[in-house]
């Protein structure tokens, strides 16, 4: 019973009806109600060496990635969409950015705040309630936007507008996303016996949705992660994360038909 709902919940991902325009409203209270109940648990145990944010620890490549292409962040003004336990406000914090952090969950804010105070953060990040598809800031008011698993769980149209509308002329976006490979990916996803970890909002970017950002902004630029690398993902396997990322960027140089299947892409867009 417990294996057929998760497949019910994964089959439900691809095009999502929750991320239609008409229904974002709908969408971001279920998305709230889940990321409190995920919130609760960190509250709850707080760890601090979970939360404790290293700038010289060793992460993944896409994440290493990511955070070689934010540059520079001294002195800038950066706003974190949908930012979660806070891994990228406190790194572009640490970084010398001034950071405003916003989330649809109050919870998930509160696991923040004692994140940025674990971390020294104060007065450096600020966090806010606030959906990124409805953002209430001034034109122009941000140097760079970012996310990380962010732009999958919002309707594309409304965030490629407002994320465009608080840039800066000359700003970047960047975000690190999974992507929606079709349907059949998802069929073959929903015969693993593995928990579905996607909230109900949730479901990989598709190609429509990052033209729609193209589209928008002046410059777009991808990098593709994760093919081989995916094995990483199981339990116990996680050692294997850098050695299949070689792997993986070997076979998208030499082979580039093959970064269509990619399950992740880090997405840079110029206003």
């Amino acid at each position: 019973m417990i294996w057929r709902e998760n497949r019910r919940r994964i089959l439900g991902l691809y095009r999502n009806r929750l991320k239609r325009r008409e229904n974002v409203r709908k969408k971001a209270g279920i998305e709230r109600e889940f990321y409190d109940q995920k919130a609760d648990d960190y509250l709850k145990h707080f760890s601090q060496d979970f939360f404790t944010y290293d700038p010289e620890e060793w992460y993944p490549a896409r994440y290493r990635k990511l955070c070689s292409l934010w540059g520079d962040l001294r002195g800038e003004s950066v706003l974190d969409c949908c930012c979660g336990l806070g891994f990228s406000s406190i790194r572009c914090a640490q970084a010398g950015a001034k950071v405003v952090s916003i989330d649809l969950s109050s919870k998930m804010l509160a696991v923040l705040k004692k994140a940025i105070s674990l971390n020294g953060m104060e007065g450096r990040i600020r966090p806010l309630q606030m959906s990124a598809e409805e953002l209430a800031f001034k034109r122009g008011s941000f140097d760079l936007v970012i996310g990380l698993g962010a732009l999958h769980h919002l309707q594309p149209d409304m965030a490629a507008e407002e994320i465009h509308r608080v840039l800066r002329k000359g700003g970047r976006a960047i975000f690190l996303e999974p992507v929606n490979r079709g349907k059949a990916m998802i069929f073959l996803r929903s015969l693993l016996p593995l928990p579905c970890a996607e909230s109900p909002g949730g479901g990989g970017m598709s190609e429509e949705d990052v033209s729609k950002f193209n589209r928008l902004f002046s410059k777009g630029r991808r990098y593709e992660f994760t093919l081989l690398e995916r094995i990483a993902h199981l339990p116990h396997l996680e050692k294997l994360s850098d050695p299949l990322s070689q792997l993986d960027n070997f076979l998208f140089r030499f082979l580039p038909s093959l970064r269509r299947f990619a399950f992740t892409l880090l997405l840079e867009f110029v206003k």
